[in-house]
């Protein structure tokens, strides 16, 4: 179980990035690493994923920010209310949406 942890709670604006029924497919170990997620960020907030290990954290980062692994990905991904496709990390950094990975 994956859980998303919103740093401060006041009115934010307007959404930002916005996740539909997320899913990324590993062709590798033949199983689902990520499944049906659904969330949304608001302009202002912070958002941080929180889950105990195996729970898929990364896996569902790297899938929506464009480092997928050859992950076979489904779902529908918004960024200021348009369609888009990050197929590559490159492409999410154009787009002004990053990635911050604690090591």
């Amino acid at each position: 179980m994956i859980f998303f942890l919103n740093v401060k709670k006041k009115n934010f604006g307007d959404i930002q990035l916005e996740v539909n029924n997320w899913s990324a497919f590993d062709r590798k170990l033949g199983r689902y690493v990520v499944k049906d997620v659904d969330f949304n960020i608001r302009k202002g907030e912070i958002v941080g994923v929180a889950g105990l290990m195996g729970a898929g954290r990364t896996e569902f980062a790297h899938s929506i920010f464009g480092n997928s692994r050859d992950y076979q990905i489904s779902g529908e991904l918004k960024i200021n209310n348009k369609k888009n496709s990050n197929k590559k990390s490159k492409t999410s950094y154009k787009k002004r949406i990053s990635l911050c990975i604690r090591r």
